[in-house]
């Protein structure tokens, strides 16, 4: 299939894939053992000959000839046998791994799989959040966009919708014109995104959005990097020293490509800063939309607020 990858895990209790089945992480030494440490590194191997959907058979010779190989090979959760990797397991992966890095033929069919960058299968995680089918989802983009005014891509969003549509038969209705790029100002209207999830039901159908005790429904939110236009409140106020970088130093910002590895000072504090503006308009917004809707003295729920902060997102695209 033209993925040729699928998302891996490796988490506390289970790792695995939808292709590789799944096992508990103890039962498996190579991850039982592996530290975070580690599993973040692979996380963002991006560079490597076996790229998922942008594999491609002569740069994966290439790059497995100069030893531009980031990737990582482990144990595979399907192959409980541990006498098969006893016998061939020198040989293998002496020769065999390094065979299948050259020509780009990573699988999950032998003994072990090559992981590498998630954002060789799906960026932002949020295709493993809709398996598991979570009522309520936030996920932070930073991915890298075309550079000038105009509309941006939205892959990191589109992509693992779509998946998820296929697979899993999620449907998710998810307004993005508050967060894409105006062609004229290259500003945006929201820091973020709310929509709602409907899960297919047991007996056929998805879930009602509209319904909020609808147990096959939830929300998400996306907070997608961007400058939000001014408009004359205080949290949608850019601060001098990010206008200053990006009109003296990065027009690009807030969309640099993650290929871009070394961020200058000024570069990390101007992100650093449009994260924390980010972050509080949307804790803003859900305190302010909850206000008043709820009785005095009570505490809002996670449904409260999650619904709030939707209404809001609505409001601002009316």
């Amino acid at each position: 299939m033209d993925r040729k990858s699928d998302g891996f895990v490796v988490a506390p209790l289970f790792c695995g894939s939808g292709v590789t089945g799944w096992r508990r992480t103890t039962d498996v030494p190579a991850f039982r053992d592996m530290k975070l440490s580690t599993a973040a590194t692979i996380s963002g191997a991006a560079v490597s000959p076996n790229m998922g959907m942008t594999t491609h058979a002569t740069l994966a010779v290439v790059m497995t000839l100069f030893n531009v190989r980031l990737g990582m090979w482990v144990t595979n959760p399907h192959q409980p046998d541990k006498a098969v990797e006893r016998v061939i397991g020198a040989l293998h992966r002496v020769f065999g791994l390094y065979w299948n890095e050259l020509v780009g033929r990573a699988s999950h069919r032998g003994p072990w799989v090559y992981l590498s960058d998630g954002g060789h299968f799906e960026n932002l995680g949020i295709y493993e959040l809709l398996r598991r089918r979570c009522k309520y989802i936030i996920a932070i983009d930073a991915t890298g966009e075309p550079a000038g005014k105009g509309p941006l891509n939205l892959g990191g969003i589109g992509i693992p919708l779509r998946l998820a549509r296929i697979d899993f038969g999620v449907e998710v209705r998810l307004d993005l014109s508050g967060i894409d790029r105006d062609p004229q100002t290259g500003l945006t209207k929201s820091s973020f995104a709310v929509g709602r999830i409907r899960y297919p039901k047991a007996g056929g159908g998805h879930g009602n959005p509209e319904d909020p005790n609808d147990l096959d429904t939830g929300y998400i939110v996306i907070i997608k990097s961007g400058l939000v236009r001014d408009t004359g409140q205080v949290r949608d106020r850019i601060p001098a020293d990010v206008v200053n970088y990006l009109r003296q130093e990065n027009p690009g910002f807030p969309y640099d490509s993650t290929l871009d590895q070394q961020f200058s000072q000024p570069q990390f504090e101007s992100y650093r800063q449009l994260g924390f503006i980010a972050g509080n308009q949307v804790a803003e917004v859900v305190r302010t939309a909850t206000t008043g809707v709820l009785k005095p003295g009570s505490v809002p729920g996670i449904q409260d607020r999650f619904a709030a902060l939707d209404a809001a997102y609505r409001a601002k695209l009316a």
